[in-house]
Parts: C-alpha cells; sequence; structure tokens
C-alpha cells in the first residue's frame, strides 16, 4: 500500500535490550500499515570515516515481524547484483525469502477452470503445498510464456518439484513446454526438464501428480521419472467394495518421496488386487509404503496381505508391519497401513577344505542394515570341508546392509569351525553380497574367537574397518567366579557387536595388582564409532550368588567396578565405563546383568545471583573439567548477558567431553579483560549423564574484574562421595609477589600466568590487578600496586588446592620490545594451613629476556621454578662401600635467607645407587642464595668414625639448575679435612672474602668434673662426657660439633682447662655465642652442678683469643646452656647516641631495626 520512507537505524552497543546476542541487531519502525510487504531498502553510514573506505556488507537477512500479529514473520534476504555498481557496496534491495516468480509455458489447455498446486523438494527438506491458481485467472495461453509470482517457504538447493492440477479424471495432464523457478530475493534460478511428459498419462488418480527434475546448469543433466506400478492383495476376501472408493498412497525411497497421493476407483480385479500406477523422479531404494483406505462406511472391513511394486522390471514385495495378520476393522481410528520391503534371503555359505575344518556346532547369522537388524538366524546342519551349505530366510526390512556377524556355541576344541566365505542374495532386490574370510572360529586357535564380523564391501567407496577392542574389567568382586557362561555386548552409535564370550582357555586372563584383580580380554567388530555402553552378562549362578539371590531380594553385587576400553581406528582412543545400577539385575532364575555406561557426557546448571555488565560488555563464558586422565579443554557455554544467565535462576548446559577419568574439578572462566563485568554466582549443579551421579557447590562468590575478588575464573572442587559442598571464606587463595622489579612497564605486556602444583594447575589466569577500592586497576601508579620502595608487585588467584606448588609459567605479549625483568616470585597460600615458596627462573645467559634458559621454552613464555629443590650427588670411598650398612649421613644447607633442617641423606630420599655414587632429591624450603652446605657422618655414639670416607659431592639447585661440586680428594679441600673428621664443612657460590672461608677454630674448655659421690674438687678421668659445642656467628653456625671432655690436648698446666680442641667450620663471620649441650645420658650431678665455667676460642690466624662465660639467666633446657661475651660499655653508649639521632628523623609511621650480638645483651 505504501513505504515507511527512510529511517535511521543506530547500532546499539553490544549487550543492551537491542542485542539479543552479537550478531543480532533488534529495533522497532512503527508506520500506517503498508499491506504485503514486497521490499526493504538498506543504505549503510559509517559517520567519521572516509567514504573511501572499502566496505564489507555485514548484514546477513532481516525477519520483519507484525507486532500485532506475531504469526506474520517474514524474512528477506538481498539479491545479488548483476553489475559493478559502486553504489551496491553501500546500499542493497532485499527481497522476501518466499517470494518466487515461476515462468511457465503450457500447450495444448483442456479445461482452463482447473487449479494448480505446487510442492518443491530441497536436498534436506521440503515446502508445503502452495496453491498456484486457476488457469484461466493466471491468463494462461497456449505456448506463450507467463511469469506468475508465487510463494515458497522453508526450502533451499531444490532437486525436484511436484504440480498439481484439479483435472477431472481422465482428462490429459497439463502439457508443459518450459518450467522455471527464479528466487525474488537473491536471484538463483532453477530449470526443470519436461521432455517426459507426453508419455505418462494417469487414468485413476483423482488429481493429477507431475513430478519434474532439476536440470543441472553445469552439464545439463537431470534424474530419470519413473513409473512405479502397483497391486494392492487383499487378504482372503472378497469384500463388496462400494462403486465410490478411495486410497491414498504414500512411497518412499532412500532419496525421497512421492508425497500423498489420492487414488480414486483403482482397478479391483475377481482376486481382490488392486492395481495403479504412480509416477515419480527416481525415489532410489524403496523403503516404505503407506496405505490408507477412505471408504463411505466405517463397517466396510479391508485387510492387505502384500503389496508388490513393479520397478526397473524388478517386482519388489512389501508385507504390512503395522498390523495382525487378524481382520482388523479399518475405521476412522486405525486405517493407515505402513508396509516394508520383504527381506527373502538366499544364504550360502562355504567351509574350508582343510583337515578337520568341519563343524557340528549350531552356526548363527546376524544381518545389520541402515533400518534396523535381524535376530540371530540358525543355520543348523552339519558343516564337512570344502562343502556348501544353503538356506533361505526372511529378515524382515533392515535397509541397506553394511555388516554381517557370524558365530558358534561350541566351547570344545573340536567345535573349532574354518569358515570359508558366504554368499548374500537379496530375492527381492536382486542384489549379491559376497563375504571372504578364510579363518577360525574357536576358542582354541590364536587370534580367533567363536564369532567374526565382516563388512559390506562395495566398489564404490570403502568399507567400513574392523576394530579390535581391548576391554580391562578392573577390580573384581572376590566373588567373582570366571567362566564360558560370561559375555559381554557392545552398543555403539553404528549397531552393537553381538554376545561374546569372554572366556578364553589359552590365555591367563586374571590379572593382579597389589590384590586388586582384573580381567583382560579382546573383541573384534566392525567399527561401532561412538561407543555408548557395554552389557556384563551370565547364564549362570554360583552357589554364592544364589545365596545372595535369596538373601538380598533378586540383587547380586557387581562383578567389577569399571570397565576400561581401548581401540584405534587410526587414532589411539579410551574410555572408561561405570556400572548404571549399584547392585547386577537378576533378569532370569538363572541369570543376571550389569549396564556400563561412559563417563563423557555431563548436565551442568549454573545459579545467577546477580548481574551487572557495562554497556560494551562482550564477555564469553566457557568451563573447563578437569579428570585424573585428562582435561575437557576449554568448552564454551555462550555470552554472559542477561538472556542467558537471568538473575535467581538457572541456566543448563548438556557437554560431551570424552572420557576424563575420574572428575575432580572445575573451572568457570570468562574471557573479559577490557570490559568490565560482575557475576555473582550462587551455586553450580554437575550431573554425571552415564552414571546419574550428582555433585552441587554452594560457590557464593563473584566473578569480576572490576571488584570484590578481581577474579574471571573459579575453581570448584567436585567430588561425587561427598555431593554437597561449600566454599570456605578465604580457602584456596594465593597471595603472588614479583620480586625486585625494576620498571612497572613490563605488567602491561603480562598476558596470563598458570600455577603448576603435583596434584593439578590453576589454567591460565588472565594478569588483572585490584586497588584499594577494588576496580580493575588501569594506572597501576595512582593505585600503589607497585610497591616502588619494596620493588615488588602483588596480586591474588583462588584455585581448588594444586598440591605442592612446583612451578609458574608467565606468558607475555610475543612483542620483540620485551621489559620483563624480575629474580623471583614469592607465593603465600592460604588453605587449612598457611605455607608459602619462592620460585625463581633459571639463570640466562645475558639479562636480555630473548636468551631463554632452553630451546623448548618460547621465548614469551617464561618459567619460574620452586626454589627449596635439591640434587645430590656423593661419591664414596671403597673402604666405604665395602660396609654399605653404615653409610648414613645427613646434611644442612646455609642460604641468605634462612637454612635448613638436618636432612638424613637415607634410602627415603634416595633416587639412584650406581657404581659408589648415591643420588638423593631433598627439600629445603626457600633459603635464599645458598652459600655454605654441612655433610655430617654419623659416628654411632663411637669416640672416632671409621666409615666417613667422601670423595666428591655436588649438589644442584632444581629451580635455577646451578650446581656446585666439591672434591675432598684434591686441594684445598684434601688440606683442610682429615681422613676421620666427622664434620665437612663447604662454601659455595661466594667470593673469596675472609669471613666465608674454612677456618680452624683453637677451643679450650676451663671447668671442673666432680667425682659422683664426693663433695671433693677432683677431676674423675672414669666420668668423662660427651658434649656438643656449636659455635654462632653473624653469618651462620658451625653445627653441633661432638667432642670428649677430658680428651684434648691438655697442654695447659691449669688444672680447670678440660681439654683443648681444634674444628674446622666455614661462613662463620664474627663469633656471637657458643651454645654447648650435654648428652641425655649425663647424670643429673653433673647437671646439677653444671661442670663449666668458660670457654675460650681462637682463630688460628689471630693471636688473642675470645673469652665466653655462661649466661646466668633462666635456665629452659636442663641439657644445655649458651655462653656469651662480656659486654662492651662502649657498644651501649653508641647505642643510646644513635637511638637520639635517629627520633628526631624517622616518621610516626616508620620502624627502625638494630642488629645487636647477643653478648651485647647480656649486660
Amino acid at each position: 500500500n505504501s513505504d515507511t520512507g527512510e529511517r535511521e537505524v543506530v547500532r546499539p552497543v553490544p549487550n543492551s535490550a537491542e542485542m539479543t546476542d552479537s550478531n543480532t541487531v533488534v529495533f522497532t519502525i512503527e508506520a500506517v500499515a503498508l499491506g504485503l510487504l514486497e521490499k526493504v531498502h538498506i543504505s549503510l553510514t559509517n559517520k567519521g570515516q572516509s567514504n573511501d573506505r572499502e566496505w564489507s556488507w555485514p548484514i546477513k537477512k532481516l525477519i520483519i515481524r507484525d507486532n500485532q500479529n506475531s504469526h506474520n514473520e517474514t524474512t528477506f534476504l538481498y539479491k545479488i547484483p548483476s553489475d559493478n555498481n559502486h553504489d551496491s557496496a553501500v546500499q542493497k534491495d532485499f527481497y522476501p525469502d518466499d517470494r518466487w516468480l515461476l515462468n511457465l509455458c503450457v500447450s495444448e489447455i483442456t479445461d482452463s477452470n482447473c487449479i494448480l498446486w505446487l510442492n518443491c523438494y530441497g536436498m534436506n527438506s521440503q515446502s508445503t503445498i502452495g496453491e498456484i491458481g486457476k488457469l484461466r485467472d493466471l491468463q494462461i495461453q497456449d505456448n506463450i510464456k507467463i511469469g506468475i509470482p508465487i510463494k515458497v517457504k522453508d526450502v533451499a538447493d531444490i532437486n525436484k518439484i511436484r504440480l498439481q492440477s484439479s483435472d477431472e479424471i481422465g482428462s490429459q495432464p497439463l502439457q508443459i513446454q518450459e518450467f522455471e523457478l527464479v528466487h525474488v530475493s537473491t536471484g538463483i534460478s532453477y530449470q526443470f526438464a519436461v521432455d517426459h511428459l507426453s508419455q505418462y498419462q494417469d487414468n485413476q488418480a483423482e488429481y493429477l501428480y507431475q513430478e519434474l527434475p532439476v536440470i543441472d546448469p553445469k552439464d545439463g543433466s537431470h534424474a530419470n521419472v519413473k513409473v512405479y506400478e502397483v497391486a494392492v492383495f487383499l487378504k482372503d476376501q472378497e469384500p463388496a467394495l462400494e462403486s465410490d472408493h478411495r486410497f491414498t498412497v504414500q512411497l518412499y525411497g532412500s532419496d525421497s518421496d512421492l508425497g500423498q497421493r489420492i487414488i480414486s476407483n483403482p482397478t479391483i480385479d475377481t482376486n481382490s488386487v488392486i492395481q495403479f500406477q504412480l509416477q515419480a523422479v527416481d525415489l532410489g531404494g524403496l523403503t516404505k509404503m503407506y496405505i490408507e483406505y477412505l471408504p463411505n462406511d466405517n463397517n466396510t472391513l479391508l485387510v492387505i496381505d502384500k503389496a508388490v511394486i513393479k520397478h526397473d522390471e524388478k517386482d519388489i514385495i512389501f508385507k504390512p508391519i503395522s498390523i495382525s495378520d487378524s481382520n482388523t476393522d479399518y475405521n476412522h481410528e486405525s486405517k493407515t497401513v505402513e508396509l516394508r520391503p520383504e527381506g527373502n534371503w538366499n544364504i550360502l555359505i562355504k567351509t574350508s577344505d582343510i583337515e578337520n575344518a568341519g563343524t557340528t556346532a549350531n552356526i548363527y547369522l546376524s544381518c545389520y542394515g541402515t533400518e534396523g537388524h535381524s535376530d540371530p538366524i540358525p543355520l543348523i546342519g552339519v558343516y564337512l570341508p570344502g562343502e556348501e551349505m544353503e538356506f533361505q530366510t526372511n529378515l524382515g526390512y533392515i535397509g541397506e546392509l553394511y555388516k554381517i556377524r557370524l558365530s558358534h556355541d561350541g566351547f570344545k576344541e573340536e567345535d573349532s569351525w574354518h569358515f570359508h566365505s558366504m554368499e548374500l542374495t537379496n530375492m527381492s532386490l536382486s542384489q549379491l553380497y559376497t563375504f571372504h574370510y578364510d579363518g577360525w572360529l574357536s576358542k582354541y586357535k590364536e587370534n580367533a574367537d567363536t564369532a567374526c564380523e565382516l563388512a559390506v564391501v562395495k566398489e564404490d567407496q570403502a568399507s567400513l574397518p574392523v576394530i579390535k577392542y581391548k576391554l580391562i574389567l578392573m577390580e573384581l568382586d572376590h566373588r567373582f567366579e570366571f567362566n564360558e557362561s560370561w559375555s559381554l555386548t557392545l552398543y555403539g552409535e553404528q549397531g552393537d557387536s553381538g554376545k561374546r564370550i569372554i572366556w578364553s582357555p589359552l590365555y591367563d586372563q586374571i590379572i593382579n595388582d597389589n590384590g586388586r584383580k582384573s580381567l583382560i580380554c579382546f573383541i573384534e567388530a566392525v567399527t561401532l564409532k561412538k561407543l555408548n555402553r557395554i552389557s556384563l552378562s551370565s547364564t549362570k549362578l554360583t552357589a554364592d550368588d544364589q545365596k545372595d539371590n535369596e538373601d538380598e531380594n533378586n540383587k547380586l553385587p557387581l562383578p567389577c567396578s569399571y570397565i576400561n576400553v581401548s581401540w584405534s581406528d587410526g587414532v589411539s582412543k579410551q574410555l572408561s565405563l561405570k556400572p548404571k545400577f549399584k547392585e547386577t539385575l537378576l533378569i532370569d532364575t538363572d541369570k543376571q546383568m550389569q549396564q556400563f555406561y561412559p563417563e563423557s557426557d555431563w548436565i551442568i546448571r549454573i545459579r545467577t545471583n546477580d548481574l551487572i555488565l557495562d554497556q560494551a560488555s562482550n564477555s564469553d563464558i566457557s568451563v573447563l573439567l578437569y579428570g585424573n586422565t585428562k582435561n575437557s579443554g576449554r568448552l564454551a557455554l555462550g555470552p554472559l548477558n542477561s538472556s542467558l544467565f537471568k538473575i535467581h535462576d538457572e541456566a543448563e548446559f548438556q557437554l560431551v567431553t570424552g572420557d576424563l577419568g575420574e572428575l575432580y574439578k572445575l573451572q568457570i572462566c570468562c574471557d573479559a579483560i577490557q570490559s568490565q563485568f560482575q557475576w555473582h554466582i550462587q551455586s553450580i549443579f554437575i550431573i554425571n549423564a552415564a552414571t546419574n551421579e550428582e555433585y552441587s557447590y554452594i560457590m557464593d562468590n563473584w566473578l569480576s574484574n572490576i571488584q570484590h575478588t578481581c577474579q574471571v575464573i573459579g575453581e570448584l572442587p567436585i567430588n561425587f562421595k561427598k555431593p554437597t559442598a561449600v566454599i570456605p571464606s578465604g580457602r584456596n587463595r594465593s597471595n603472588v609477589a614479583l620480586i625486585r622489579v625494576s620498571s612497572p612497564d613490563f605488567i602491561r605486556q603480562i598476558k596470563c600466568f598458570t600455577l603448576i602444583g603435583d596434584r593439578g594447575n590453576s589454567g591460565k589466569r588472565p594478569f588483572i590487578f585490584c586497588g584499594e577500592e577494588g576496580r580493575n586497576v588501569l594506572d597501576l601508579e595512582k593505585f600503589h600496586i607497585i610497591d616502588h620502595k619494596k620493588q615488588q608487585i602483588c596480586f591474588h588467584v583462588r584455585a581448588v588446592d594444586i598440591g605442592q606448588l612446583d612451578q609458574i609459567k608467565i606468558e607475555l605479549s610475543d612483542v620483540d620490545d620485551l621489559q620483563v625483568n624480575f629474580d623471583r616470585i614469592c607465593v603465600t597460600i592460604s588453605g587449612d594451613s598457611e605455607s608459602s615458596e619462592t620460585l625463581r627462573r633459571r639463570k640466562l645467559t645475558s639479562s636480555c629476556v630473548h636468551s631463554r634458559p632452553t630451546d623448548d621454552e618460547p621465548r614469551h613464555i617464561l618459567t619460574y621454578f620452586r626454589e627449596g629443590s635439591w640434587l645430590m650427588k656423593t661419591e664414596l670411598s671403597d673402604l666405604t662401600l665395602e660396609n654399605q650398612a653404615q653409610q648414613n649421613f645427613s646434611i644442612v644447607c646455609y642460604g641468605n635467607r634462612d637454612r635448613s633442617d638436618k636432612i638424613d641423606l637415607d634410602e627415603n630420599n634416595m633416587l639412584n645407587r650406581s657404581d659408589g655414587v648415591l643420588t638423593f632429591r631433598v627439600e629445603t624450603g626457600y633459603l635464599g642464595d645458598l652459600f655454605k652446605i654441612r655433610l655430617e657422618g654419623h659416628d654411632n655414639d663411637q669416640q672416632k668414625t671409621d666409615h666417613w670416607h667422601l670423595k666428591t659431592f655436588l649438589i644442584q639447585n632444581l629451580a635455577t639448575e646451578d650446581e656446585y661440586t666439591a672434591d675432598f680428594t684434591q686441594p684445598p679441600l684434601k688440606q683442610m679435612f682429615d681422613d676421620d673428621d666427622v664434620v665437612r664443612e663447604v662454601t659455595i657460590a661466594v667470593d673469596d672474602q675472609d669471613d666465608y672461608q674454612i677456618k680452624s677454630y683453637e677451643i679450650t674448655i676451663y671447668g671442673v668434673l666432680l667425682k659422683s659421690g664426693t663433695d671433693d674438687n677432683e677431676i674423675d678421668q672414669s666420668t668423662l662426657e660427651y658434649i656438643y659445642l656449636n659455635i654462632f656467628g653473624k653469618i651462620s653456625d658451625s653445627g653441633e660439633r661432638k667432642i670428649l671432655l677430658g680428651s684434648g690436648n691438655k697442654n695447659d698446666e691449669n688444672q680447670d682447662v678440660l681439654g683443648n680442641y681444634t674444628i674446622k667450620a666455614a661462613s662463620i663471620g664474627e663469633i656471637d655465642k657458643l651454645v654447648l649441650r650435654f648428652m641425655d645420658s649425663t647424670p643429673s650431678d653433673t647437671l646439677a652442678n653444671w661442670p663449666i665455667s668458660m670457654i675460650t676460642i681462637k682463630e688460628l690466624a689471630t693471636k688473642s683469643p675470645l673469652a665466653f662465660k655462661l649466661k646466668t639467666t633462666e635456665v629452659n633446657d636442663p641439657l644445655s646452656r649458651e655462653y656469651l661475651q662480656e659486654a662492651d660499655k662502649t657498644f651501649y653508649i653508641q647505642v643510646i647516641n644513635l637511638l637520639k639521632n635517629f627520633m628526631d628523623i624517622i616518621a610516626s609511621d616508620d620502624s627502625i631495626v638494630i642488629r645487636t650480638s647477643p653478648s651485647s645483651i647480656a649486660g
């Protein structure tokens, strides 16, 4: 009627109400009623950009809906222009998708009042029948081409049309000279073949039907038009059919169908056979047929026995499948009969002509087609070597044959059968199938079974492969009695394997793994494609099973916990299947069955509490499932918008992952980095579709990049044994600090990071910072994310427990000018308990990030390894090797941040023992830069050890790969230690500073040992005691050294001297104190009258010794005492003056640390 005029439509911002998804824009136009919509004109402008810009037309189609009539909806497509007009790049005309132009030319019009209808068939769909109109109203004249506008909906790639006209019975069909369809929207044209029409006349149809095949524009070829002669046989009756009787007939083939045809007053002979003809474009192989009788009197009885269709000089017999053989009243509720081609087959089987090839076992044949499969067909007889056996059978309708299975029921060695070949002939279609096998069907032959499957071989395409499936029944029940009664059936997308006996007499099938028994077997079958389930059954109950059956009401224990299947169809695959039921079902008095389903399909429901998005939000949501076999990879759920994730509502998703093993973690991810979003997830619910196991997780947490925790990835642990879990606040959180950052610019080059532990990983996490106000920090300086004073950057990540943190991988932008430069990462982990780890990158050959530590690490990925893991190798002398039982020693490692505890190097941490070299791995925690190690032999309470003969020692930092080797057989270490030294210390990775070198200390101990039971101050040599002495300096300590009082070099005439000793130690520095400890066996009298009053210590290179006296403060440990130097009064004056100066200059929120020696505090 009119048009709307040009209306300006501005593309709305993403995720607004006008955007239903990222590819669809919705807008409204109001106008006075336009009538029948004919065209939409669209022109595009791109404000602010040059008109010379090359356009890429963005609009695919329009859908216009009348808001007053929701059913009135029209799709518009644009027409491809025939010229190169520049305007076509920025403006186009869209036409309704259902508008077509029919160009028709006919001759010999006999009835201008007849009405035409049209059906169009596409490759995968067909249109509804549409009326074209009366010939008179269309003004069609003989031999004159005319264009007729028509509507055709919901069809594409047309391959044929059906024209239906309402001529009276007995009139001539419409003589078509030319038939063309042109799609108005796209301009696509279809030409149809009409050269066959003059040769066909249907005298029995109430309507005239004509089918035209489309002409291929490339070579002018087209499908053939066939005539199908139909004879319908009525069963054992001569019904008094009324003079006016009608049928509807539908015939289907593998390529198409001929629609519903109405047959009026067909020919019925004296044998109650109804005959008529049908014309159609070649339907391919005929698959089914529907016949409906339309009587005037509902009391008329009519029973169909069969139908015979003559096609390509063959008679195809169709049998009813939707009714029984008894007479049926075809009333208005039940009057349609479905018929399928009869499956009459001839079977010819040949036995190989070799010795003992025959068998008397019962042979069975199963045939599989595209529309179904037959039951096992018994082929009973005596099979003799070199002879053939012939059988006839009716398979019913199974569609196109694609495989067969032959099997027999003999389980004795004499039942073995050597099958040579078989010919199958479809008698209805005269189709011959030949199968060659030439192999044994037996349980007593190598690589054989009592069943075999063979695929149909076709000339024009490859046959289906035969797959060997390996099955392991895991964790057998202790009552499981394995025998020939147990069978398995595999079910897949393409058929099944049939029931296979899994028992084999040739090899031991039971596997014993630490007391857990499993069973292994093999099944060969034509590929099943995707494996859907496995049925495990037994035809015999054990005595225990029968007792369990009586006690547990027809429920038996599971024969196994799960089944592992592996196979290769060009790609190695494996699948784990678990039982659907907790008990085995008793299906008969002596049969049991259990179904196993793959753990591969999941249902996930996510409940949203709140969702806040900015106008530019374009986030996509995905999940990642972690199993103990593998993870699923990213699985997209859809865009984060209010239509998919509704507030206070659940969104459900179905996922297919393949076998992941036992599921233990789910990760939900949002890819938004630049746009802002806030999503509060209330709960996540996951269901294993195979086993119906459920797990719900009360998350009650935010995913956001602008507030709260600034986490765009959420993780939750999964444990189906505990079906419900709540995440405690603050758990599973790691605070991460990048230490010694010289330039803040690099963080803009960091894309994501991954925490890797021994139980899993955090997945890739985008690099997002949050400031004090909870916002996504774009100005890092403003929000103090970078601490310039400490030269570090801090952020945090929340993840399911990944176990012991081993690595952190940082992915950078792959650009040439990389600025990343920090030397370590510190991580504080909050969980059930708090722990911390330090990770370092292996040393580069230069400071540039282009020099990476390993060739397999990409330039834009940095890997940091956990500090505190060490590899140690010791080489012992031959003397030690002779007495390996005494090879006991320990190690203490010193770093500038901390020192390790004493670690025994024994069988618990030994990795390897080979040719006198022992290799250990030890964990010390983060120590900082290592500068000293102390190796200590175990002397088993003897004064002198004779087994500590260490030749070489190597220690390697597994994080940085730095290593150090000490050779005790070569100078200078050879001169520093005697063969009988129990303790040996070595400096590592330090310069030549004097404080860090190995030094000898001369120690003199003063005191009196009292004779037990007397008050005399006399020395009693019989009460000599072992003591442990440790020297503490500003750098490190010497470790406890075991010495014997009274056994030193007593050259001093002073009777108070209990002994002189020499100790070699490294990296002590300025000595602060000495700690002396008696052994646990020391008599209480000795401890009560502490015998040692003073200790002097002197470096051999110095002139005067230092005196250390017993500390007089309260004693906490009765076995040990501290010895301190006398205080220097000048030191106190210096400290007081220093504090006065600092009080004047420090700010109120600053602090100062003054390090003093213990001896200076003593006064």
